[in-house]
């Protein structure tokens, strides 16, 4: 994935929702292995994007990878009570949509 490849990678911890998007990522990658390719996560729960607070990139568009990414982030979302997971899912190639969510969060803005 090009938009990604050369990405700086970094992992903040200043409270509950950096640690849910952690482990909303790292389950995910547990559920899905390579089908999982990125996860783009807003700096902030209420910071949305298309009515998401996380963008979720998979290698392929079939049901069963969406209901079982709805399903990991209604997970973590028990587990977190106070935090709230919205993911928005597409592929590599809507490249479009990677960089409406890239830029809107670089810039600090909802879309």
């Amino acid at each position: 994935m090009v938009l990604f490849s050369e990405s700086p990678r970094f992992y903040v911890f200043r409270g509950l929702w950096d640690e849910a998007v952690s482990a909303f990522s790292f389950r995910l990658r547990q559920e899905l292995g390579n089908l999982l390719l990125c996860v783009v996560a807003s700096p902030r729960e209420d910071a949305q994007v298309k009515g998401a607070n996380v963008l979720v990139v998979l290698a392929e568009d079939r049901f069963e990878l969406r209901a079982r990414v709805l399903e990991v982030a209604r997970s973590v979302g028990r587990e977190v009570k106070s935090i709230t997971i919205t993911p928005f899912i597409t592929t590599a190639e809507d490249e479009y949509v990677i960089r409406v969510f890239q830029e809107s969060w670089k810039r600090g803005t909802d879309a």
